[in-house]
């Protein structure tokens, strides 16, 4: 990779940044879990009178193996629920500083179109005032024709 984006570099390690990082496993057994999940519902979904036993004994056997999991991911995610919290307060006001940086931008527009307005009057009052009389009255009956008046 580092041959096809030399200009790439990584980041600054956790231990420089004291940052806080949620390991990729932990999202990786969270996908794991949810796809048993599913299955779970899948197979109790799927039981009927005529499969009662052996739906049921495939889905408890499909439950045993899911509980533990389960309560250890969970006490995973306990230890970095604190990161998780400070990452999501985080990202709000990284969304908030990016409507103000939007609207600043909206302001900035229009501060310049203002100036290119003002520029505009500027250049229209240093024409004296006879010429502009006089290119008034021509372009007067050319409007009134145009427009079918």
């Amino acid at each position: 990779m580092k041959k096809q984006f030399p200009i790439l570099k990584r980041g600054e390690s956790a231990l420089v940044t004291k940052r806080k990082h949620i390991p990729t496993w932990l999202f990786k057994q969270s996908v794991n879990l949810i796809r048993q999940k599913q299955a779970i519902e899948a197979a109790i979904s799927s039981i009927t009178p005529l499969n009662a036993g052996k739906k049921r004994e495939e889905a408890a056997a499909m439950l045993d193996k899911f509980f533990p999991r389960l309560e250890a991911h969970l006490g995973q995610v306990k230890k970095y629920q604190a990161t998780i919290d400070y990452l999501t307060q985080e990202n709000e006001g990284l969304k908030e500083r990016v409507k103000d940086e939007g609207s600043i931008k909206r302001q900035l527009e229009a501060a310049k179109l203002k100036q290119e307005n003002e520029q505009l009057r500027q250049f229209i009052n240093k024409i004296p005032p006879e010429v502009r009389r006089e290119i008034q009255q021509r372009h007067t009956p050319q409007q009134v024709k145009s427009h079918g008046l």
